[in-house]
């Protein structure tokens, strides 16, 4: 859900929030085994093919005339779902996002 200011000067505020499904496609890693290291290897196996998050968001958008406008904002996404199917491991994967676009 996306909530939003009337337009103040040329700048609408905005906040955001609601849930992001997700879908393993890929899943790589660095492993040292033995001292040998190996680069990419594939760990799909090990990881949940399905994760949900909530997120949380704060921006702003610049109207440049018109419809036209660059947008400008920060996200932070929370897993909620254990993302590791190892038995003994608990991952959950978190982060924050720089959101940057023109929207027209």
């Amino acid at each position: 859900m996306k909530l939003k200011t009337n337009e103040i000067g040329y700048i609408t505020y905005f906040g955001k929030f609601g849930f992001a499904p997700g879908i393993n496609i890929k899943a790589k890693a660095d492993n040292e085994i033995n001292g040998e290291k190996e680069d990419d290897v594939s760990v799909k196996s090990d990881i949940n093919a399905f994760n949900l998050s909530f997120l949380a968001g704060l921006g702003a958008q610049y109207s440049l005339g018109g419809k036209t406008a660059v947008l400008v904002g920060i996200t932070f996404n929370n897993g909620f779902l254990d993302i590791d199917d190892t038995e003994g491991y608990k991952a959950t994967s978190s982060f924050l996002a720089l959101d940057l676009g023109i929207m027209f």
